[in-house]
């Protein structure tokens, strides 16, 4: 009866004590990423699907590498994996930035502020983007919102020109001159669009 006994409380504290697939993957995202373990993460994406903890893994590692394409298929992967993960849309948008991507950084920013519309610093990213993307009747709104929430920026000025908005200019610029001259800058561009 002792060595049944002894043989079983072997057996259950070896169980407890052999961390799973998923603690280990756990413990490693808190150190530095383990590049040598790549093909590890990949067989275990192949055996189990795309499992959330393992591509964010894969993703760290590509980053470490400077492999941006690779990153951001990967961030694609997780998107669909794991739909919920803001961080992971943020940093997909900056991914996307950072490879002359804007147009699909502005579209993922829209849906980042949709979920969030309280978030300035993603309002200030979607008309920046939206600037570089040349669409800025589309970044008007987000300009708009932040000037009613009391932001100024030069950014804003430019925006409010190149929309045309008077009522932006005059709460942006307080000067008399600078403002008139933002409003010759709009009759300008107009003239410069009928020609």
């Amino acid at each position: 009866m002792r060595k049944s006994a002894f043989a079983l409380l072997v057996v259950l504290s070896a169980a407890v004590l052999i961390p799973t697939e998923r603690q280990l993957t756990r413990a490693f995202q808190r150190s530095a990423p383990h590049p040598e373990l790549e093909s590890y993460y990949q067989d275990r994406l192949a055996r189990g699907g795309d499992a959330p903890d393992l591509l964010r893994e894969l993703i760290r590692i590509r980053r470490q590498q400077a492999d941006r394409e690779g990153e951001i298929a990967l961030r694609e992967r997780l998107r669909r994996a794991d739909p919920e993960d803001s961080k992971n849309l943020e940093e997909l948008v900056d991914a996307y930035r950072w490879n002359n991507r804007a147009d699909e950084a502005f579209g993922l920013a829209d849906v980042l502020l949709r979920k969030d519309p309280e978030r300035r610093e993603l309002r200030e990213l979607v008309l920046e983007l939206a600037e570089h993307s040349g669409r800025l009747e589309e970044g008007h709104r987000h300009a708009l919102w932040l000037v009613q929430h009391g932001v100024r920026s030069p950014r804003l000025v430019r925006a409010s020109i190149l929309s045309r908005d008077a009522g932006m200019i005059a709460t942006l610029i307080s000067s008399p001159v600078e403002r008139s001259q933002a409003l010759i800058a709009i009759g300008a561009q107009k003239e410069a669009i009928d020609a």
